[in-house]
């Protein structure tokens, strides 16, 4: 069975750009830095290609690698959970951001919850869910005025209408109940520490100190300066500096 470690590494070997466009050789070169050991130069290469293609989830999860070989434990963590939120299914994606999480402390997959569970709720993105509650709608909407228009297929169409009703309820459901999932309007610590305080600004008392790599659910993010968050683990809440968060 292979150990933690020796799977991690594994998993931290660069994937090769997916798609062919005009950042492709800019591309290469970046993998060609990581795969050469040039970590810091790697990581700074993924950053401008990210400034270009920040959806892209296979460059998100180069980035995300580079950042953990410079011992950059927040934006690893950030990386992998973007490009996991977007590629769900991907294996790798999913193993490297959970042991990214328990790394800093945490978890992908909540206590008490089975992981063929987990997966199974994770088993679509938050964008195929909205694609299939979609879908769902303006099929039933099809057969709706089908039924409409020809009443004497009314009796055939009903079974498919309550099939596309009951789709459209059930995928529905799926992507609300997902909207309070733990990496859903969060961020990540991206500073070696954030201090969280009273009030927003830095004349509030600061009581707690969240270390680089913590996840945290923004609660307002309406100013420039600070940001209002909660802290799931400890069950507290506060403010941190803009610049110590990056949202997911």
């Amino acid at each position: 069975m292979r150990t933690a470690l020796f799977t991690a590494l594994l998993l931290l070997a660069a994937v090769p750009a997916h798609a062919v466009d005009s950042d492709v050789l800019a591309r290469a070169e970046a993998d060609k830095l990581y795969n050469d050991s040039l970590y810091p130069q790697a990581a700074a290469a993924y950053e401008d290609l990210l400034r270009a293609q920040p959806g892209d989830p296979y460059l998100l999860y180069n980035a995300g690698n580079a950042q953990f070989r410079v011992k950059r434990p927040g934006k690893a963590l950030l990386y992998y959970a973007r490009a996991w939120r977007i590629l769900p299914r991907n294996s790798d994606m999913r193993y490297n951001l959970d042991f990214a999480m328990k790394n800093t402390g945490q978890s992908l997959v909540p206590e008490g919850v089975p992981p063929f569970l987990h997966r199974l709720y994770y088993s679509a993105s938050d964008r195929e869910l909205a694609a299939l509650a979609s879908l769902s709608f303006w099929v039933l909407c099809l057969l709706g005025a089908g039924a409409a228009l020809r009443p004497a297929l009314k009796d055939r169409l009903l079974p498919a209408a309550g099939a596309a009703a009951a789709l459209l309820l059930f995928f529905g459901a799926w992507g609300a109940a997902r909207l309070s999932a733990p990496l859903r309007n969060a961020a990540v610590v991206v500073q070696h520490e954030a201090v969280l305080r009273s009030g927003p600004n830095e004349t509030f008392n600061a009581y707690a100190t969240l270390p680089e790599g913590r996840v945290v659910k923004i609660l307002d993010d309406s100013r420039d300066d600070f940001w209002e968050v909660g802290v799931q683990k400890e069950g507290i809440k506060g403010w941190i500096t803009r610049d110590e968060l990056e949202s997911i």
